[in-house]
């Protein structure tokens, strides 16, 4: 994402150190079929987050956020990861991510949920044997801005320019696209390309897996 935005502006993302870039997980699943488990939980656990005013879909608002923030130049894009096993190592190690956070909120989200610890456990147990033949994955939001710059001054103080809000652009629907070497892809209301494009993802991770382990150092 860094490398396809930022060199289309001029005003020092990186060298005057003005960017300001934020990564985050949408906490919901989504898959390609209808896990038991995952379809019956979720919504619980999505009202155990809101009754702690904890908004379960913020990361879609990264964008807004940032220009609440008076940032300016403000993108957003998403990544829709592999979540299992068949995701190649890329989707394991995502796997074991999710469920480890899952796990960490599980004091106070079990009593939420009115289920034991034990049976906390033995959820996530059967979400992580479901994830791979329902090929589950989640999607990643980025959104990076800029601090703006100071384009004239009335007496003393400075003004500061204003962002411009984005034209909405077109998705090229079922093309994979690479972000600091991962491959995600797109989603939509067709389900066909969906599949196609997850595949493909899930392709690319098992392929570059002997890449990525002999690159790293």
């Amino acid at each position: 994402f860094k490398r396809d935005i930022c060199p289309r502006f001029r005003h020092g993302y990186i060298s005057n150190s003005t960017l300001l870039n934020i990564d985050s997980i949408s906490l919901l699943f989504a898959s390609l079929s209808n896990p038991p488990t995952v379809a019956d939980r979720l919504s619980t656990a999505t009202n155990a987050l809101q009754a702690r005013d904890v908004d379960p879909f913020v990361a879609r608002s990264l964008d807004t956020l940032l220009r609440h923030a008076n940032l300016v130049s403000v993108r957003k894009n998403y990544l829709s990861i592999p979540c299992g096993s068949w995701g190649g190592r890329v989707g394991t190690l995502f796997k074991e991510d999710v469920v480890r956070s899952y796990r960490a909120m599980s004091p106070w989200m079990a009593p939420a949920m009115n289920v034991t610890r034990e049976e906390f456990e033995n959820m996530l147990s059967a979400m992580e044997n479901e994830q791979t033949p329902n090929r589950t994955y989640l999607n990643w939001y980025v959104a990076c801005g800029r601090k703006p710059r100071i384009i004239g001054t009335i007496g003393s103080m400075g003004i500061e320019e204003q962002d411009v809000m984005p034209e909405v652009e077109r998705e090229e629907i079922g093309q994979p696209h690479a972000i600091d070497g991962e491959i995600g892809f797109r989603m939509d209301g067709r389900m066909e390309e969906r599949i196609r494009d997850v595949e493909e993802a899930a392709l690319w991770n098992e392929r570059n897996e002997d890449i990525e382990l002999r690159e790293s150092p």
